[in-house]
């Protein structure tokens, strides 16, 4: 899913102003930040420039999935890719506030603040 998120980013660079809550992996947002600081219509050549040393490892795979393109993102409009970064920004948040709730329940909830905690992590999922 983050790879998806990385890709649609980097063919679309507008996509990465975004904001950056807690419930993003600290990399994703690092990747996001650095692609939202690129000049407005940067190429997938630029974005893999300006992330190649923070990140070679995900830049490679990243112009392998652009190369074989065997995703199709390539072929999507702004307002398409639009779409599947919600989407995909969206599931991400719903794991993560999933595995909050999930460590709250398997540690027993004892205390006020723990269930508080609870309560207020579901109502954010209500929300999504």
């Amino acid at each position: 899913l983050e790879a998806r998120v990385r890709l649609l980013v980097a063919l679309h660079p507008a996509l990465a102003a975004v904001e950056h809550g807690d419930w993003m992996p600290e990399p994703l947002a690092a990747w996001l930040a650095t692609i939202a600081a690129l000049p407005p219509g940067s190429s997938l050549a630029s974005v893999c420039e300006a992330l190649r040393q923070a990140s070679p490892e995900a830049v490679a795979r990243l112009e392998r999935e652009a190369a074989s393109d065997a995703s199709a993102v390539a072929a999507l409009s702004i307002d398409e890719a639009q779409v599947e970064f919600d989407a995909a920004l969206a599931q991400l948040r719903e794991r993560h506030l999933a595995r909050q709730i999930d460590e709250l329940v398997a540690g027993g909830m004892a205390s006020p603040e723990e269930r508080e905690r609870y309560q207020s992590l579901m109502a954010l999922r209500r929300r999504t």
